[in-house]
């Protein structure tokens, strides 16, 4: 039988899973749930602890939406951790498919004489969400990461950004397939009518910037005080409680609303007020949560990342700010409302559709393209 043709063994490799909430463990849910139902084998390696709740080890074994998730030890810390255990996961795999550029990616790039299954890693922006030691990000990336990445038999960039810093150390190994996007879960749940009501979603990460949001959010509450801004996302380098503490310091408590850890369910409820769906993150592997968002409807202003950039390339209604710059949350806020108080419902509609493109059955099927040209190679 053609290898292409029969069921695959797929394991593929996270820092992080479920319970772990964010676009990282979302993408590798998504694609695991749909290879499963195209009948691949699918398991998860993944950590026994949240970087969140270090003192709380998980089970070692579980099984979450039908699928195998095989937690093992660590020592570190989020920026790099060590762990063990692991090639005997991965020992009889058709596809070892890594999530980012971490241990995992380094320890099985050593190991690469000891692995029978073709490697494949896509890139989720690498390790540079963060400004912190961004010089020995940079180092590390052009040295050790460079030569580790000629382990891999294909190196998947998705984003537009990702494609660019990857393409010197990849050459022709490289290709690009842009996110895919759990487009139903939020489909058309913005609200019905035009409101004056922000969300933003996503773990309260430093390079998310929440504080700095909710600083131009009290700009645009000062010019008109009926706007009010959602935000939905779990603890990180951020708490909620911090950002409830710096709305009060701003002192729009009242029109500052934090949900931390909310269902699909009730992301929903909250986004059925919303109309606008606002980020400042400084660096975005691709911009999930945008892309979430806009399938629901919701009009985004965002801040001029990368990421973004290459996304607004390509939805021409996406709007760019730089939210470094006082007042500029407000004016496009403003703007934006104006228009779209001229033709809100058909702008909400386009704004859904345009996110059919990330629909899991065609990425899925595209990395299956990549899979079924290593294993005939």
């Amino acid at each position: 039988m053609h290898p292409a043709q029969r069921p695959l063994r797929i394991v593929h490799v996270v820092r992080q899973y479920e319970p772990s909430r964010g676009g990282l463990e979302d993408f590798v849910k998504c694609l695991s749930r749909q290879q499963r139902a195209d009948g691949h084998r699918v398991e998860i390696l993944t950590l026994n602890r949240e970087f969140q709740a270090p003192a709380v080890q998980l089970e070692p074994m579980a099984t979450i939406n039908g699928i195998k998730v095989n937690r093992i030890g660590f020592v570190g810390n989020p920026t790099y951790f060590v762990a063990r255990g692991i090639l005997g996961r991965v020992a009889d795999a058709d596809i070892v498919h890594v999530h980012a550029t971490d241990f995992f990616f380094d320890f099985l790039a050593v190991c690469r004489p000891f692995i029978r299954a073709r490697l494949v890693c896509t890139t989720h922006g690498g390790f540079f969400h963060t400004q912190r030691l961004l010089a020995v990000k940079k180092l590390y990336f052009r040295t050790l990461t460079r030569l580790f990445l000629r382990a891999y038999d294909r190196v998947v960039a998705c984003s537009d950004s990702d494609y660019r810093l990857f393409a010197a150390a990849c050459g022709d190994r490289l290709m690009l397939i842009d996110n895919g996007v759990d487009i139903e879960k939020l489909r058309d749940s913005g609200a019905r009518t035009l409101t004056k009501t922000i969300v933003t979603l996503g773990r309260f990460s430093a390079n998310k910037r929440v504080s700095l949001l909710i600083e131009r959010f009290a700009e645009l509450a000062g010019d008109d005080p009926e706007w009010r801004l959602r935000i939905c996302g779990v603890n990180s380098d951020e708490t909620a409680e911090g950002l409830v503490q710096r709305a009060q310091e701003l002192g729009v408590a009242d029109r500052v609303a934090v949900h931390v850890g909310l269902s699909d369910a009730g992301i929903r409820e909250v986004m059925a007020e919303a109309s606008f769906f606002v980020s400042a993150s400084r660096y975005e592997g691709f911009g999930l949560a945008a892309v979430e968002a806009m399938s629901a409807g919701l009009q985004p202003i965002l801040h001029a990342n990368e990421a973004y950039k290459a996304l607004a390339a390509k939805h021409a209604r996406i709007i760019l700010v730089d939210f470094a710059v006082p007042g500029s949350l407000a004016a496009a806020a403003q703007e934006a409302h104006e228009r779209l108080s001229r033709g809100f419902e058909g702008s909400a509609r386009a704004i859904s559709d345009e996110t059919s493109a990330y629909g899991w059955g065609r990425v899925a099927g595209r990395y299956q393209a990549v899979y079924d040209d290593l294993l005939v190679a």
